[in-house]
């Protein structure tokens, strides 16, 4: 119905609210008030249902208060009074409006109203009820009728509300079929990755929920963090409103349906019926919201969609089609929707969990020509998501994935040393030039977690909240790898204080007491104290450090221990880590303070060890710190920040740089000492 004359339909809208132009009608909402019923005589006697119905509709500005708005009693511009006959059979509810205003009287009764409540939803109709008022006069102005709707939410549909899958089911199968990868690289993926699907032995409607409930998105979006100026960062919701025959319904059980050749529903009772195709039909409902306010925003052109696809959870991928609502005149609209648009949504790997910034990657493309109006760039952004239903599944296999990882390590640590030790064996000469101020802290580096029960190479995850929903045997397996770690560490004590042992009984013959060397190692040990102690307040005052806390519970035993280890622990674990980063600083100050003629250490040992110092800050920086969903981060530390920076790049950087030191020294000072030795 057309806006003219001051008025939106048959409402006379005010100034504030005709001041709002060409948005004016995303800016009135419509209330249904004083509902009356009465049950129509006539019908009863043919065997129907239908009922008289008379009301109040009120049209309010939107930024009015709903409540203050129903409250109101008296008639203006902005109502109309209707009555009509309700026909239960059709759902639907036809009425004449009046005007509200005193000098219309019976002359201002133009208007009809209908409302229809459907039996279904689909992509282009997610409303519980929708209508529209329309003039009874053939007046020029006022042809085009008013329509409105009625969708509180996106799961706010009635018990008897089944959902109909339309024709771009087809559209989306060509499109899935064309962006499918090659059959080799999917039988990869699939071998490699594990995605959202559906469980075995569970029954059919726990499996539905429960992958629905996986399937559902609630993120920030990565690309753009602050859009047009916003001074918050964007969410991205994206919830589930039916896969396959699963129907979720806002505060009531979800159902499952199946509709035979009459159309009529047919409850599932075998899991069989899950399994007839790959795929899994999937309506969905995306919104973006700002950070702070929660409020619904834009994000490039798009606000709100309505989706509709299908979800392959071999590959993790959805393929959908997305309906918007169209406030300017476009090409193939439907009831004003806008739905010439593909969406694509890949879902992260579950055996991927461990990963930081674990995200999906979902695509919107506009199907419309660059020159229509409604045509808009492609979207392709990456969701920092909450994580999947299972997280003491993800925990355990997270938790035994980081034992085995340092097992391995521990155990090429142990094979590196053991280089060390034969090469020592074969040539006596290089021994004294070995430092013992080295030996002495991968000693201490490994002692430390031993005594302490600190982590050896990868700094703890924030798993504590899981050990009580962990059934023993899984506890008793993380037991085992933990005391095979201890062993192995044993093992590596033990081999590196038999490298000290040998180095030490060597210096006492080349190098006896009192000799110009006691002063050079003493210089050695302090100027190692030294820039340990300074890399390490420069370390404490540069990392990254988020406002990231597991939600406390009520420790009645043991709080005062509890709350000295969680203290103490940290600071261990950063020592133990800068003692193993550093390892090679006392061969360095060695080799600067005494002529070393020969290369004291194996390549295979000081690069052996740089490889795994490395492979274990890569997996500290990808991994992410915790997992559990009751888990805050109240603040979002600046990624680009100096500070973060820093801590990221520094101590990688140190160790390289000491690895390329000693490569250096040892290279270069044994081909200064072959080119200065007599030659016979």
């Amino acid at each position: 119905m057309s806006q003219t004359h001051g008025k939106l339909g048959p409402f006379l809208l005010g100034k504030d609210m005709e001041a709002a132009g060409g948005s004016v009608y995303d800016n009135i909402k419509l209330i249904f008030l004083h509902v009356k019923c009465e049950q129509d005589t006539t019908s009863l006697q043919t065997g129907g249902g239908n009922a008289k119905v008379s009301a109040l509709l009120r049209a309010f500005p939107k930024e009015s208060l709903q409540d203050i708005e129903a409250s109101r009693t008296g008639l203006s511009g902005l109502t109309l009074t209707a009555e009509g006959i309700w026909n239960s059979s059709s759902g639907q509810l036809l009425m004449v409006g009046c005007e509200g205003r005193v000098e219309s009287g019976l002359e201002g009764c133009d208007y009809q109203i209908a409302m229809y409540f459907p039996r279904a939803v689909s992509i282009k109709q997610r409303s519980f009820l929708f209508g529209s008022i329309s003039s009874l006069k053939k007046d020029i102005g006022l042809d085009n009728p008013l329509f409105f709707d009625a969708m509180r939410s996106s799961n706010d549909f009635l018990d008897s509300l089944s959902y109909s899958y339309s024709n771009n089911i087809d559209l989306v199968n060509r499109f899935e079929r064309t962006t499918l990868p090659h059959q080799i690289l999917t039988f990869i993926k699939q071998l490699l990755f594990q995605y959202p699907a559906l469980k075995d032995g569970e029954e059919p409607l726990a499996q539905l929920v429960t992958l629905a409930s996986s399937l559902g998105l609630h993120g920030y979006v990565v690309s753009d963090q602050l859009i047009d100026g916003q001074k918050s960062r964007v969410i991205i919701q994206i919830e589930v409103l039916s896969l396959g025959p699963l129907l979720l319904q806002h505060h009531i059980v979800p159902q499952l349906y199946k509709r035979n050749q009459r159309n009529e529903p047919v409850v599932i009772k075998t899991k069989e019926d899950l399994k007839i195709s790959r795929f899994l039909n999937v309506s969905m409902h995306l919104v973006f919201r700002i950070e702070t306010t929660y409020q619904q925003t834009t994000y490039k052109n798009v606000s709100e969609l309505s989706l509709e696809g299908l979800y392959d959870p071999t590959l993790g991928e959805m393929h959908l089609i997305g309906c918007r609502k169209a406030l300017v005149e476009g090409i193939g609209l439907e009831r004003g929707q806008d739905c010439l648009i593909e969406v694509k949504i890949q879902y992260p790997a579950k055996n991927f969990q461990w990963k930081k910034h674990q995200s999906a990657k979902i695509t919107i493309r506009s199907q419309r020509q660059e020159e229509d109006p409604l045509h808009f760039n492609l979207i392709s952004l990456s969701a920092l998501l909450t994580h999947y239903q299972d997280y003491d599944e993800i925990a355990l296999n997270r938790e035994a994935f980081e034992g085995i990882l340092c097992i391995l390590m521990l155990a090429g640590s142990i094979a590196i040393i053991w280089s060390q030790l034969l090469y020592m064996k074969a040539d006596a000469s290089i021994v004294p030039y070995i430092s013992t101020s080295m030996l002495a802290s991968q000693i201490l580096g490994y002692s430390l977690p031993l005594i302490c029960g600190a982590k050896v190479l990868l700094k703890p995850s924030k798993l504590e909240a899981y050990y009580g929903a962990w059934p023993q045997s899984a506890l008793g397996m993380l037991k085992l790898l933990q005391s095979i770690q201890n062993a192995l560490l044993l093992v590596a004590i033990l081999v590196t204080a038999r490298l000290f042992r040998m180095v030490s009984k060597s210096r006492k013959r080349h190098h006896p007491k009192g000799s110009r060397y006691a002063a050079t190692k003493i210089r050695v040990i302090l100027g190692f104290i030294v820039i340990f102690a300074v890399d390490y307040l420069i370390w404490l005052a540069t990392r990254e450090n988020p406002n990231v806390h597991v939600q406390p519970g009520k420790d009645n035993y043991e709080a005062r221990n509890v709350h000295m280890q969680q203290t103490w622990m940290p600071i261990i674990e950063d020592v133990v880590s800068l003692l193993q980063d550093m390892f090679l600083l006392p061969q360095i100050l060695l080799n600067l303070s005494m002529a070393t003629p020969v290369k004291s250490l194996r390549e295979a040992y000081y690069l052996g060890f740089t490889s795994i110092r490395l492979l274990v800050h890569f997996l500290d920086y990808t991994r992410d710190p915790v997992l559990h969903p009751k888990v805050g981060i109240s603040e979002f530390m600046s990624q680009n920040s100096t500070s973060a920076l820093f801590a990221k790049v520094a101590a990688p950087a140190i160790i390289i740089m000491t690895a390329i030191v000693v490569y250096i020294q040892q290279n270069w000072k044994y081909q200064k000492h072959m080119i200065h030795s007599p030659k016979y």
